[in-house]
């Protein structure tokens, strides 16, 4: 979860382009609670223990089958949802240590957020 925390020092960077941050993990909501407060992760984080958005992005890591502890575990990974609820970018990774450098995931915001407000001024 080490990639929560430093998200939380990039988060005013994508707030600025008007991106509004969320993080989902497979964790409980007590432990998530506990991990928010004493990492002061100031965005929400959701839980999935279902797997059930998971399972629906399609991102499950296959290696892990059911009774391992980590069964449900999502291959790492980005989305930026709009407002409609469509998947406007989506960066993951097969290695579940592998995370795309926040940087970089900026830029694509940034890129796509401009597409998607120059798409609104022409309708």
């Amino acid at each position: 979860m080490r990639q929560l925390v430093e998200l939380t020092e990039w988060q005013e960077r994508f707030e600025a382009v008007g991106v509004q941050v969320a993080a989902m993990t497979y964790d409980g909501v007590d432990k998530l609670a506990a991990f928010q407060e004493k990492h002061g992760v100031g965005y929400p984080v959701l839980s999935d223990q279902g797997a059930a958005h998971v399972n629906a992005l399609g991102i499950r890591n296959e290696e892990y089958g059911e009774g391992h502890g980590a069964y449900g575990v999502a291959h790492p990974g980005i989305f930026l949802i709009d407002a409609e609820g469509i998947i406007r970018l989506k960066r993951a990774l097969p290695g579940y240590r592998d995370r795309p450098p926040f940087e970089e995931l900026l830029g694509a915001v940034t890129a796509v957020v401009g597409t998607a407000q120059g798409e609104q001024g022409e309708s």
